[in-house]
């Protein structure tokens, strides 16, 4: 939540950067809303990006009033009428699953990203928790993985399905090596990796997704071969969607 509200006070010194002014509370109503709206729309941010800053600030609005600062009464409708876009995430099929652990690798680092992929769709970890994982959070007395996720700082317990098992056994009962001794380095190689592990194993669909240019923050839809949306969250979105209707809902939610 820190950094979420350290993020809005960065868009915000952006934004009075592009106008040339200093903002205040009071400043902050109907008319700017409108402005800032267009600004974001301009510059090609998602709505979700537009709706989400002016939450930020209508509660850091509402803060300041608690402390005794007037703000213009139409802060209260500033996120209000912001409608956000339809996900545009892509996820693995069960089918493309078995294609990726089908597939017959002589690269070794390709081979070790695959694994780790595979392992990802069924057990759910954002990559800062998943490529953390050893041995020692292998219990073997229950067949399950055991965790702290890093971000989250929550347990989690999750079964060891078959796709994953045979992939530990390979490891001789322990976890994929990492892909690079230097950590920045292990996720982006990694992230890289499995683009092209989806490649060869022939996931070329043509989909549309998100793709956002870093130099200038901004984001639009596009239409290009499935493996090239491929990230390291994919496992996530791939294991909430495959196992929806499945299995227990609150077994996916305590899992992810």
């Amino acid at each position: 939540t820190r950094k979420a509200y350290v993020t809005n006070a960065r868009f915000m010194k952006r934004y009075e950067d592009s106008i040339g002014k200093v903002l205040y509370i009071s400043d902050i109503d109907g008319k700017f809303k409108d402005a800032f709206m267009k600004y974001c729309r301009d510059n090609g941010y998602p709505e979700s990006t537009l709706k989400g800053q002016l939450q930020r600030l209508k509660a850091v609005c509402l803060f300041a009033e608690s402390r005794g600062v007037a703000i213009h009464n139409q802060v209260k409708n500033l996120s209000k009428g912001i409608k956000k876009q339809a996900s545009q995430n892509v996820f693995l099929t069960p089918s493309e699953i078995d294609d990726i652990i089908a597939l017959e690798l002589e690269d070794k680092l390709l081979e070790t990203a695959r694994d780790w992929l595979v392992i990802s769709c069924f057990i759910g970890q954002r990559s800062v928790s998943l490529l953390k994982l050893t041995k020692d959070n292998i219990h073997t007395g229950s067949n399950t993985i055991r965790l702290t996720q890093v971000k989250t700082k929550a347990s989690v317990v999750i079964p060891i399905l078959p796709q994953v098992s045979a992939i530990l056994k390979r490891y001789k009962g322990g976890f994929p090596p990492q892909l690079s001794k230097s950590t920045a380095h292990n996720y982006s190689l990694y992230n890289t990796a499995i683009k092209e592990v989806c490649r060869l194993a022939g996931i070329n669909e043509m989909v549309k997704g998100r793709v956002t240019s870093v130099g200038d923050r901004k984001s639009e839809i596009v239409v290009k071969p499935k493996y090239m949306f491929v990230t390291s969250h994919i496992g996530r979105r791939s294991l909430c969607t495959n196992f929806y209707g499945k299995i227990n809902q609150q077994l996916i939610q305590s899992v992810t």
